[in-house]
């Protein structure tokens, strides 16, 4: 999906809910989300690969993703994603 076709462009504010292993962790919207600087920051660290999930949190809620997790996320209009966590770098 590209930034035209999204309500509100390049900072939309779609609902935004997470799960690992069934367990709500993170109900919001991407409103304060900076999605670009997010990729780029990982990417100077890591090389990523097409297919890649770049998991991130904040302080407020320590959650560590372990190997064999599955991590969902559902971004409203968007669409749903789920990964099982095959390493943690």
């Amino acid at each position: 999906m590209t930034p035209d076709e999204l309500p509100g462009g390049l900072r939309p504010r779609l609902a935004l809910h997470s799960f690992v292993d069934g367990r709500p962790v993170q109900k919001t919207d991407t409103g304060d989300l900076d999605f670009a600087a997010l990729v780029h920051r990982v990417a100077q660290r890591v090389r990523l690969e097409p297919g890649d999930v770049v998991a991130a949190g904040h302080d407020e809620v320590p959650l560590l993703l372990s190997e064999g997790c599955v991590l969902e996320t559902e971004i409203h209009e968007i669409g749903f994603h789920e990964s099982v966590v095959e390493r943690v770098t």
